[in-house]
């Protein structure tokens, strides 16, 4: 059984936000959505994502930081394993 896909999609474009995940809902594709890199970090999803959609142009900690943290993190929660 295949598992469930999971996109989280991060912009701090609101009316993106909706859209994208109006047309992902359409396609039978859940998804998440975060204004912002923070609000993704904080609440630990990005581990359940199955495609992770970051505008690298955010303000504050923007899309491309936000990547390499998380890969970061993901390479510490392995090597604590």
């Amino acid at each position: 059984m295949a598992q469930p896909t999971l996109v989280i999609v991060v912009d701090d474009n609101a009316g993106l936000l909706k859209s994208v995940a109006r047309l992902l809902a359409h396609h039978g594709i859940d998804s998440r959505t975060f204004a912002s890199a923070e609000a993704l970090i904080e609440s630990g999803s990005a581990q359940t994502a199955t495609c992770l959609l970051l505008d690298i142009h955010l303000g504050g900690f923007r899309g491309s930081s936000c990547s390499v943290d998380l890969r970061h993190r993901d390479r510490g929660a392995l090597s604590s394993s």
